[in-house]
């Protein structure tokens, strides 16, 4: 995907869901009333794209962001969107860990190596070194499984704008993990929401 479609799509889901776009590509996608900050995303396929040299930045910045995952199909120029999901901290915090722990082997296994060479080595090229090691432990976009997001996620079928604020009060970035989280859906009665989540406990 291009990344002039890329922004196109990301603009109809702050227009659905009334957020303000960001300025930057390297930035924050889009933003709300009240400053929180959303990752926007959107797929046709089995898996959403993320991000290109995914790092252990990467993750401290999506902590402080919801999530807002649209699938769709492409129809000429235009892409026609048929479900929505959001995703806090708590919803999101399992594929974060997966990454962290593979992070965090292989700096131990850069930092055992470089603590071996460190004798035979200058300063300055042993900082080379680490820093070509650390480059080469980034993730080249590795994809967010679909069925984790239906599985963690809470779907928004209607009134987008409204339901998205509601969640937010309801699930901050600062809510704890569930433990398991499932399969969520927004059921709507006369115009008023009330979240059903399923097969899930309370938070620990």
């Amino acid at each position: 995907m291009s990344r002039i479609q890329d922004d196109k799509r990301e603009l109809q889901i702050a227009n659905l869901f009334r957020l303000i776009p960001g300025t930057s590509r390297i930035g924050v996608d889009a933003s709300d009333e009240e400053a929180n900050k959303f990752e926007l995303k959107s797929t046709t396929r089995d898996q959403v794209s993320t991000a290109r040299d995914l790092g252990p930045k990467h993750i401290e910045r999506w902590e402080q962001r919801y999530w807002i995952i649209g699938r769709g199909i492409s129809i000429g120029e235009t892409f026609d969107f048929n479900s929505f999901y959001f995703l806090s901290r708590c919803h999101m915090q399992g594929w974060y860990d997966m990454l962290t722990a593979r992070f965090d082997a292989d700096l131990a296994l850069r930092n055992r190596l470089l603590d071996v060479a460190n004798p035979f080595f200058a300063d300055h090229d042993l900082k080379r070194v680490g820093r070509l090691m650390y480059d080469g432990m980034l993730l080249n976009d590795p994809g967010l499984p679909w069925r984790y997001v239906k599985q963690n996620g809470i779907e928004i079928a209607y009134d987008h704008a409204y339901t998205l604020r509601q969640l937010i009060v309801q699930f901050p970035l600062d809510t704890p993990l569930f433990q398991p989280v499932h399969s969520s859906v927004i059921q709507f009665v006369k115009g008023e929401y009330e979240p059903t989540i399923s097969q899930s406990t309370a938070p620990r």
